[in-house]
């Protein structure tokens, strides 16, 4: 896929197999996300690769709770192919699967991504609103419960 700077690649965004793990890992590494609960949460993460069959360029994933709600997590895009609307197309299937599992509210931790993130809206809210707000389930997740860095933002979208 040959493109100048800033162009929009055509991508397919498809649902992540067993053999995609050590790509989506080794993806999530390189841009330092935490790869923890990738394999738990694979049937639903997405991802796009180099030229459609190459390696692994782009991912994404939910993890759902309580039939209702959801975390995004893992959304990254290799940065050889950031800026080409990537990580749009990403963003945008997961919140089409969140609307086919009729998820209610999607949550997300992002520490430098937040005005990317705002264009899909979601809206930022305070840490703390999480608890009350949302099922207990989701304290589960390794991302919500165990995130590096006590400054990222918390953001939601509802009515999904």
């Amino acid at each position: 896929m040959d493109s100048t700077p800033g162009e929009r690649l055509k991508v397919t965004v498809s649902q992540a197999k067993g053999r995609d793990v050590l790509g989506i890992k080794g993806l999530l590494i390189e841009v330092g996300l935490p790869i923890e609960g990738v394999d738990e949460a694979l049937e639903n993460f997405r991802v796009v690769r180099e030229g459609g069959k190459g390696k692994i360029i782009a991912c994404g994933g939910l993890e759902v709770y309580d039939d209702m709600f959801a975390i995004m997590r893992s959304v990254a895009v290799a940065e050889s192919f950031r800026g080409k609307g990537i990580g749009v197309r990403v963003v945008k299937n997961l919140l089409s699967l969140a609307r086919r599992l009729r998820i209610f509210a999607v949550v997300l931790l992002t520490e430098n991504a937040a005005e990317f993130f705002e264009q899909f809206g979601f809206e930022e809210i305070p840490r703390e609103a999480v608890g009350p707000s949302f099922p207990e389930s989701l304290s589960r997740s390794w991302v919500w419960s165990h995130h590096p860095c006590d400054n990222a933002v918390v953001m939601v979208r509802d009515r999904i």
